[in-house]
């Protein structure tokens, strides 16, 4: 399914539970190394994303997140998604002593 199929008919609604998928860039399997990995879950639980969003349940894998999340009145799910890999990936980035995307630029 092209990605434009995933984006038709979606909207930012206060009170809506929203499934989302997002995967490491290159499907790198960078959570096997469990630090790393909880870098992601403080993303979640980050009061910034907590302000805007409830995280109902959420499983990092090695190369992935699935997150059950949410919505709060007055934000848009696609900049909740972006601040928790922005937050992530620099968390990450300066963990490895690297630069570069830790995500793929899309979610499902």
């Amino acid at each position: 399914m092209p990605y434009s199929d995933l984006l038709r008919g979606r909207a930012s609604i206060a009170g809506q539970i929203y499934v989302v998928t997002t995967v490491t860039r290159g499907r790198a399997r960078l959570f096997t190394n469990l630090y790393l990995g909880r870098i992601v879950v403080r993303a979640l639980h980050d009061p910034l994303t907590t302000a805007c969003a409830t995280t109902l349940a959420y499983v990092v894998m090695p190369d992935r997140l699935h997150w059950l999340v949410q919505l709060h009145a007055g934000n848009d799910l696609s900049q909740v998604i972006w601040a928790v890999k922005g937050r992530s990936s620099f968390e990450i980035n300066r963990a490895r002593g690297v630069r570069g995307c830790v995500w793929q630029p899309k979610f499902s």
